[in-house]
């Protein structure tokens, strides 16, 4: 075929049979066929060279090849790392010449190198004393004497690769750190938490941004919201603060063009006073339009908006959650650093601190620790909406008494998540139950409870066309804002990602804790 192939570049043509299979193609009878372009029924196309110069260079097989190129070399570089080595050892080492290497290649010739073969046969009877050794468990092989098994067996690493075998080689070392000492790294996070949740500075803050705008905006009051209000924060933790210009809090001239232009005016007022505050970023396009600014006598950043109330009402009913039942708030600190361990916490194709929050409050309602938003709507039977959605809920609420220790409510969260139904279903703590995402594809089979997310849609009356609820990978919905995926920008890899942590941070609380008995589990 290579012959065949040369003779035909010689002769000024390129579709050989094997200059037709770089392409994906084939000859078939009196034509071609692609075996791109339709997996079912391939492509038929004529045998001359315009009609194939013709399809080759079409975008649809340009993108199906650069696809399955991809696809190709990920297969190979996989079949290549299992065949690496005949032993599949990761580390290879010397006893002798303190020598180490990842690769096979490389120890084999270390072994033959004058250093070590001329040293080595001055030793006497060091056939018998040095031979090679293999742990299965931690996957190295090494040229040393008996005596280096005894105590490489007798090390922290080796143990551990023996209680929890290949689960090891899907984590980080961090991640597992974390996770092999959950409820005392757990108090430490609570520990840093409480020193950034009460330090006050930002009672000074807000009193300073009030008299810097007052001047200019009449009837402005400042709202804190967020991690630093619901006792979710970190020190490095920026402070959120929503600001009610001329009563916006309920909505009114809430308009994603109004709001713009409400925050460049503010941004700019900000920055007269440079001894006070220094703009960093003015983010217009986003859901909400937001200016970060650092407050300058003490350092902290702070995102400031002015569209509605909304985050400050949703905050107040996390802290509440948090107060009701202390473990939520335990359990929150804890899984935020290990999404951050993960590489998985953040805004941009990420899941937020927020989105994280409802994960785990959703969690504790199939638990029926808390009841759904639409519980404690129905328990106030006080409608009071903002922008149109409900927000009249009761914060006295009751809550579910269990028997469950961290670890075990930390275990369910990861069997919960690792096995959820993220293709067919939406988290969803308005009904604190999944909802098929096929529901959002037609209103009417929506249940009652959607109610302000039906009249949204149905709103002919609104200065902005209404935006449905998106439907993405990892489906999170916002409880008072039933049109807002807050995990809409995580893409599948991101998903998956999560999903197999989920399980192997099980599988490592399992094996770490034999005990621990998962609260979904009759």
């Amino acid at each position: 075929m290579i012959e065949d192939d040369k003779k035909f570049l010689k002769a000024g043509k390129l579709f050989s049979k094997l200059g037709l299979a770089r392409e994906c193609m084939r000859n078939k009878n009196d034509g071609v066929e692609c075996l791109l372009c339709n997996s079912k029924n391939f492509v038929k196309i004529k045998n001359d060279d315009s009609s194939l110069y013709e399809h080759i260079l079409s975008s649809k097989h340009q993108n199906f090849k650069v696809s399955w190129t991809l696809s190709v070399k990920a297969v190979l570089q996989d079949i290549h790392h299992h065949f690496r080595s005949m032993y599949n050892a990761k580390k290879y080492c010397c006893e002798f010449c303190n020598y180490e290497s990842e690769s096979e290649i490389c120890f084999a010739k270390h072994l033959r190198v004058p250093y070590h073969t001329s040293r080595l046969i001055q030793v006497p009877d060091y056939a018998e004393r040095f031979k090679f050794h293999y742990c299965a468990a931690c996957l190295l092989l090494w040229f040393g004497n008996s005596g280096m098994y005894d105590r490489h067996c007798e090390q922290v690493e080796h143990q551990r690769r023996i209680l929890y075998g290949s689960d090891l080689d899907h984590l980080s070392e961090e991640l597992i750190q974390l996770l092999i000492m959950p409820n005392q790294n757990a108090e430490a996070l609570l520990a840093q938490s409480n020193n950034a949740c009460f330090d006050k500075t930002i009672d000074n803050i807000l009193c300073d941004l009030i008299i810097d705008l007052e001047k200019y905006i009449l009837n402005i009051k400042a709202y804190p919201f967020g991690s630093r209000i619901s006792d979710l924060a970190f020190p490095d933790s920026d402070i959120d603060i929503f600001l009610d210009c001329d009563n916006m809090y309920e909505g009114k001239n809430s308009s994603h063009h109004h709001c713009q232009d409400l925050i460049t005016l503010i941004l700019y007022y900000l920055s007269l006073n440079k001894t006070m505050w220094k703009v960093q970023e003015m983010i217009l396009h986003s859901r909400t339009p937001i200016i970060k600014v650092q407050h300058v006598p003490s350092g902290f950043i702070c995102d400031i908006s002015a569209t509605n109330g909304l985050a400050v009402e949703n905050t107040k009913i996390i802290k509440c959650f948090n107060h009701a039942f202390p473990l939520c708030r335990k359990l929150i600190l804890f899984l935020k650093q290990w999404l951050h361990i993960c590489g998985l916490l953040g805004s941009h194709h990420l899941i937020t601190s927020y989105a994280l929050t409802w994960c785990v409050i959703f969690y504790l309602q199939i638990l029926l620790v808390f009841p759904s938003i639409s519980q404690l709507i129905k328990l106030k039977n006080s409608s009071w909406r903002i922008s149109g959605w409900e927000v009249g809920i009761s914060y006295n609420f009751p809550v579910r008494r269990i028997n469950y220790t961290f670890e075990e409510l930390l275990l369910g969260f990861f069997m919960f998540y690792a096995d959820f139904t993220y293709k067919s279903h939406v988290i969803c703590p308005l009904l604190g139950q999944p909802i098929e995402k096929s529901a959002f594809n037609n209103l009417s089979s929506l249940p009652q409870d959607m109610a302000p997310y039906i009249d949204y849609m149905h709103d002919v009356y609104m200065q902005e066309k209404p935006q449905s609820f998106f439907i993405s990978p990892l489906c999170v919905q916002d409880p008072f804002d039933l049109s807002h995926n807050l995990t809409k920008a995580v893409h599948n890899r991101k998903l998956n990602k999560f999903q197999n942590n989920c399980n192997y941070s099980a599988k490592i609380l399992k094996k770490t804790f034999p005990y621990l008995k998962s609260p979904l589990l009759p």
